[in-house]
């Protein structure tokens, strides 16, 4: 059977608006070109639909960045049953989070901007906790340890980001100067052993926080 020429083509139906979907659209515009890209008339054009329906389900774009924030860390694997080994499991829970930053570095860098107050980001805190607290930390004090590696974690990943959103050779005279103010040192910053020394630090950090706990 073939189409009538003569009548009209049915067009698609579009995919109900949704806060979900909202959120997506947003992710997916700061991943692709950082967060100035995204705005309420942007992320209309995206979905098809008028600016003003974005906020019948969003209540302001400060929300839709929260959203932002929990579909980044929605990522992270976290661990789903009580630790025997809280040292490796929290750095393959540290690890994986500085992976968000060398997947999604805009992203990574508008997460890191903000006060965290979405159930997935309370999660994440709570794993840290938890680990903690299998390695002997009462609770105020798993809970300290918890906010000290999230900051260590939170520069490194910002490192990382930055890295990764640095593109393009600065140049003959930019390399002159670098290598005058420090001999040696610029061939030596480069993307993997960043990666290699955050990583060593990472270990010292929790190390450093479980040994205190032993201590006490």
């Amino acid at each position: 059977m073939t189409n009538d020429p003569s009548k009209p083509r049915r067009a698609k139906p579009r995919l109900a608006l949704s806060r979900e979907r909202i959120a997506e659209a947003a992710f997916q515009i700061v991943h692709a070109e950082g967060l100035a890209a995204l705005s309420a008339r942007r992320l209309a054009t995206t979905l098809q639909c008028e600016a003003m329906s974005i906020y019948h389900h969003a209540p302001n774009m400060d929300a839709v960045l929260d959203d932002i924030v929990d579909r980044l860390l929605s990522l992270l694997a976290l661990p789903t049953h009580e630790s025997r080994n809280p040292r490796r499991d929290l750095l393959t829970l540290s690890r994986g989070f500085l992976d968000l930053a060398d997947r999604h570095p805009h992203v990574f860098v508008v997460a890191v901007s903000r006060r965290w107050t979405t159930p997935t980001a309370y999660a994440l805190a709570q794993a840290s906790v938890s680990l903690f607290q299998s390695a002997g930390a009462p609770q105020r004090a798993a809970l300290r340890n918890a906010r000290i590696l999230g900051a260590y974690l939170g520069g490194a990943g910002s490192a990382l980001a930055g890295w990764r959103l640095s593109h393009g050779d600065p140049g003959t005279e930019k390399h002159r100067a670098l290598d005058a103010a420090a001999p040696k040192l610029r061939r030596q910053s480069t993307l993997g052993n960043v990666r290699r020394d955050l990583d060593l630090g990472l270990g010292v950090v929790i190390d450093a926080l479980l040994q205190r706990e032993k201590r006490q």
